[in-house]
C-alpha cells in the first residue's frame, strides 16, 4: 500500500509538472522533491497524510479547465479535492486554499473567455450540477464532523497559534540527517517541536526561493532572460505559493492564518504544520523551472544535468539509517496482548471501558492500547485516542 501510495504521488506531480514545464526532466526532478522530500520525516508518524497524490492532480485540473473551460474539468478538479478529503481531512481542507487562489488567480488571467463563457446557461447548469453533486458525497463524511462540533466548543484560535510554522520550522530538521544535523535543533524549545521539523532540503529550498525572484522579474520585465517564457499556470502558481506561504506562517504571534481559521472546518484543525504536504508542489515546480533555467542545449547535457541535480537532490535529503527516532513495535505489543487475552473475556460487540489501578508510563498509551485491542476483538469501547 505504502509503495503503491509513493507511486501516484510521484506519477500525478510528475504529470502535473510535464503540463506546466514541458520537460520530462525538469518534471521526474520536481516530482522526486514533492514525493520524496526530508520534510515529509516529520510526517511519517501521520499515516493518514500518505496520500498526496490527489494535490498535483487537482491543480491539473485547473490548469485543463482553464484550457478548455470544459465543465468535466470543474467536475474533476471538485471530485479530486473531495477524494482528499476522505484520504486525510487535514490535507483537504488545507488544500481548499491554496486550489481556490490558484483557481482565482487564474480566472483573472483568462477573465475576457470566462466572462463569455458564463453567459452559457447550458454550461452553468453542469457547473452548478457539478458542485451539488460534489456537496453530496462529501455529506457522508462531513456529517459526523459537523454534529460533533456541535456538542463541543472548537479550537480557539490562540490555541492553536503555536503550532502555526514559523520561518524557523522551514530550516528545522529531524535528527539523523547526513548533512543537515546543524539544523536539528533551530526550534528544538518550539511546543511539539517535532511537527515543526518542516525542511525541505537546501537544493528545494534554494530553488524556490529562485523561482520566486525569476518568475518576479519576468513580470516586471519581460525581456529579463532573454527568450525563456514564464506560461500562464507558472504565473499563477507564483502568486498560489506566495499567498499560501503567507497564509500559513506565523511571525511571533501575528498570523495571517487567523483569517483563514474563520472558515468553515479550519477551527477545528491544530497540526497547521501539515501545510507542508501541501506546499511541496510548491518545491516540486520550482525546482523544475530552476532545472530548466540551467538546461543545456545537447540532449546529452541535459540528461547528465539531470543526473548531477538528482544526486545532490539525494545526498541533501539523505537520513542516515538508525540516525532518526523511532518506536519499536515490539514494545507496544508486549503491552498490547496481554490486554487481548483479558478482553477476550468479552462477547463481540460489547461495550468496555479499559480503566488500570495503576499506570507507570503516559495515560495515551492505555487509550490507544484499549482502542486497538477492542478493534482486534470487534468491540466498542469509551477508550480512543
Amino acid at each position: 500500500w505504502f509503495i503503491l501510495i509513493t507511486v501516484l504521488n510521484f506519477v500525478f506531480c510528475y504529470v502535473l509538472l510535464l503540463k506546466c514545464c514541458k520537460n520530462h526532466y525538469a518534471a521526474a526532478l520536481g516530482a522526486m522533491v514533492f514525493t520524496f522530500s526530508m520534510a515529509l520525516q516529520s510526517q511519517m508518524t501521520h499515516s493518514q497524510t500518505f496520500s498526496r497524490f490527489p494535490i498535483p492532480l487537482a491543480f491539473l485540473m485547473v490548469i485543463l479547465f482553464f484550457e478548455s473551460l470544459k465543465a468535466r474539468y470543474f467536475f474533476a478538479l471538485l471530485l479530486v479535492w473531495v477524494y482528499q478529503l476522505y484520504c486525510c481531512i487535514y490535507t483537504g481542507f488545507m488544500l481548499f486554499v491554496p486550489l481556490a487562489l490558484f483557481f482565482i488567480i487564474s480566472s483573472l488571467y483568462h477573465w475576457k473567455v470566462l466572462r463569455e463563457k458564463m453567459k452559457n446557461i447550458q454550461w452553468l447548469s453542469l457547473i452548478g450540477i457539478s458542485v451539488i453533486i460534489c456537496l453530496l458525497l462529501l455529506w457522508p463524511l462531513m456529517y459526523p464532523y459537523k454534529f460533533r462540533a456541535g456538542l463541543i466548543p472548537l479550537n480557539d484560535y490562540t490555541t492553536i497559534l503555536d503550532n502555526i510554522p514559523t520561518l524557523t520550522s522551514h530550516f528545522f530538521s529531524q535528527s539523523g540527517t547526513f548533512l543537515w544535523k546543524s539544523l536539528q535543533n533551530t526550534a528544538i524549545e518550539y511546543p511539539a517541536f517535532w511537527d515543526h521539523q518542516i525542511f525541505a532540503g537546501a537544493l528545494a529550498s534554494l530553488c524556490l526561493l529562485t523561482f520566486w525572484l525569476f518568475v518576479s522579474l519576468k513580470l516586471i520585465k519581460p525581456a529579463f532572460f532573454g527568450s525563456f517564457k514564464v506560461s500562464i499556470p507558472i504565473k499563477a502558481m507564483l502568486f498560489t505559493s506566495l499567498l499560501t506561504f503567507l497564509f500559513f506562517i506565523r511571525f511571533g504571534q501575528f498570523s495571517l492564518y487567523q483569517y483563514v481559521y474563520l472558515l468553515p472546518g479550519f477551527a477545528s484543525m491544530r497540526a497547521i504544520q501539515r501545510i507542508i504536504n501541501l506546499e511541496l508542489v510548491f518545491f516540486a515546480l520550482a525546482t523544475a523551472t530552476v532545472y530548466l533555467l540551467i538546461m543545456p542545449r545537447k540532449e546529452l547535457l541535459k540528461a547528465l544535468t539531470f543526473l548531477l541535480l538528482a544526486g545532490l537532490f539525494i545526498l541533501d535529503n539523505y537520513y542516515v539509517k538508525g540516525g532518526s527516532s523511532i518506536t519499536s513495535k515490539q514494545i507496544s505489543l508486549a503491552r498490547i496482548d496481554p490486554l487481548i487475552d483479558k478482553m477476550k473475556l468479552f462477547p463481540p460487540g460489547s461495550l468496555v471501558s479499559y480503566e488500570p489501578d495503576s499506570m507507570t508510563t503516559r495515560p495515551i498509551y492505555y487509550h490507544i492500547d484499549a482502542m486497538i485491542s477492542a478493534q482486534a476483538l470487534n468491540l466498542r469501547t469509551v477508550n480512543g485516542y
